[in-house]
């Protein structure tokens, strides 16, 4: 029990502390150096699930592409980028549960990432708009309870 909190507890609570305060103190540009000529839709600070890592960063949605960029604090700095056209479905998700701040992502191939960031409808809705747009995934699911593995 005290392997678990350590390893999967008490990162998700520091990444969600820190992906506040990146909230509250706006340390999100509105740039994306990996957006290239995209048009960015929505970009806010997130935390990425990445193994027993929360990564903090930023996640940013242009027309035709999800980008998660890491910052450099992390150990796992490589950057994610899903193509809307991969995408089969986002919901909301709880993480830890309980904590409602979560975005799930599903890939054509089954993968699943998982993401805690604040304003998760707007980025549903946004996420789900630009993937009808781009001829992505149409699935618009709630979950709760489910959590990053």
């Amino acid at each position: 029990m005290e392997t678990f909190i350590a390893v999967f507890i008490v990162p998700a609570i520091i990444a969600i502390v820190i992906a506040t305060a990146m909230y509250l103190f706006k340390w999100v540009s509105e740039t994306s150096q990996l957006a290239g000529e995209g048009q960015i839709i929505h970009a806010s600070a997130a935390n990425h699930f990445l193994g027993y890592e929360g990564r903090g960063g930023k996640l940013t949605l242009t027309q035709d592409r999800l980008i998660f960029e890491s910052h450099g604090i992390n150990s796992q700095n490589q950057a994610l980028i899903i193509p809307l056209q991969e995408c089969a479905s986002v919901s909301t998700c709880n993480l830890l549960f309980i904590v409602p701040n979560g975005l799930r992502i599903v890939t054509k191939s089954g993968k699943q990432e998982f993401f805690a960031l604040w304003g998760r409808k707007t980025w549903v809705e946004a996420i789900q708009k630009a993937m009808d747009e781009s001829g992505g995934g149409r699935t618009l699911e709630k979950l709760s309870g489910q959590e990053p593995n």
